[in-house]
């Protein structure tokens, strides 16, 4: 008898401990919301012992987290690329210039590479325009401050660089991926330059 009595209250007291552990991990996971801030730039550092020694405010660049994007939407563009056109409404330096430039290299991951063409709108500042084409069809294209398109190393898409501000290092980075004839945006990344008071 003494011994069922040591088992009930043994077994009472676990069952405790278990529910006071139970809540107490449940309030935790309540309470513990990690808030994500949205970088603002430039970011200002105060205070800043060696200010005297540094010429060039927004030498560092802080990259903040990437954003993930929950059901990106498929980009299908499939339109004739007519050199003649495009070249119209280009800023040119010379009489000899065509107002763009182009790399190639494989965004659609078949192997073979596409021509991104990167071109400028009004002289070397915003807006700058930056195509995809495949087989003399615009595939992907996208305006903004100095837009340019980076490849990836497996070739399945691309990442986009657009500057939102240049006097404070304001960038965004853009990841697309290659799906069903179209590209996703999965993620961007935002970066900032750092400025010293």
């Amino acid at each position: 008898m003494k011994y069922k009595m040591i088992v009930y209250h043994t077994v009472f007291i676990l069952f405790i401990c278990l529910i006071l552990f139970v809540i107490t991990f449940y309030k935790n996971k309540q309470t513990v919301v990690q808030v994500k801030k949205e970088m603002t730039c430039p970011i200002v550092e105060k205070n800043f012992a060696y200010i005297q020694l540094i010429n060039n405010q927004n030498e560092i660049e802080v990259i903040g987290e990437p954003q993930f994007i929950d059901n990106p939407q498929n980009i299908k563009i499939n339109k004739p690329f007519n050199i003649k056109e495009f070249e119209k409404g280009l800023y040119k330096y010379s009489a000899t210039d065509n107002g763009w430039e182009s790399r190639e290299f494989d965004v659609t991951g078949d192997g073979k590479a596409e021509t991104i063409i990167n071109a400028n709108v009004a002289m070397n500042h915003t807006p700058h325009i930056a195509l995809v084409v495949e087989n003399g069809n615009i595939i992907f294209e996208a305006n903004g401050a100095n837009v340019w398109i980076d490849k990836v190393s497996d070739g399945k898409g691309f990442l986009m660089r657009v500057t939102n501000d240049w006097s404070s290092k304001d960038y965004r980075l853009f990841r697309y991926v290659y799906k069903d004839g179209g590209f996703m945006q999965i993620w961007s990344q935002k970066s900032c330059g750092v400025v010293f008071e």
